[in-house]
């Protein structure tokens, strides 16, 4: 939950990310979710009983099952692989991670938060603009929406709360970082209008 005001939702690139990924899994009709953002400071009773890492977020199954009749009930998700496995059980096709359009797209900015921190603690912007122009370029040269296609994919889930984080914290701590380099939401509008 946000720090603020302890109820609305926060801020953590991880829980917004499975949160896109919950809703893939809904709006696609594979799953229904419920989201409870909780302090961690003092999460509820049954994240304590049932979360083993004390690690946010928590997906906990309550009732249902896979398209392959695998149960969800009980199921407790709360570290990185376990989410990961979690919500491949759905099979949704853009949700594959491990497809090579993934992978290719995940290792462009795979170190976008140690460069950003990086960025933050030295100044040092070479590497930055090195994944801010490599996003750009892919995206140039895929001539998508999003960095594989026209509809969010797991990929999207992993880098657009992350590149929010660079885009807000990059102008309130730095002065716009952003603005001599394209977002890739703002390089895929000029390939959509």
């Amino acid at each position: 939950a946000s720090v603020l005001d302890k109820v609305s939702k926060g801020a953590c690139p991880l829980c917004q990310q499975w949160y896109m990924v919950a809703y893939i899994l809904a709006e696609n009709k594979l799953a229904s979710f419920k989201v409870i953002t909780v302090p961690d400071s003092n999460p509820p009773r049954i994240l304590r009983e049932k979360s083993s890492s004390g690690l946010f977020p928590v997906v906990i199954g309550v009732t249902g099952e896979t398209l392959d009749g695998a149960s969800v009930e009980g199921l407790v998700a709360d570290e990185s692989c376990e989410l990961e496995q979690f919500f491949q059980m759905f099979k949704c096709p853009l949700l594959k991670m491990d497809s090579s359009e993934q992978i290719v797209a995940l290792n462009i900015f795979l170190d976008l938060n140690t460069t950003f921190n990086r960025f933050l603690s030295t100044g040092s912007d070479r590497r930055l603009n090195e994944i801010m122009s490599n996003l750009n370029n892919h995206l140039k040269e895929n001539e998508t929406k999003f960095m594989i296609g026209d509809e969010l994919t797991y990929v999207d889930c992993v880098l657009l709360p992350r590149l929010q984080h660079v885009r807000v914290a990059g102008s309130v701590w730095l002065g716009s970082i952003c603005d001599n380099v394209d977002s890739p939401v703002r390089a895929s509008s000029a390939h959509s209008g």
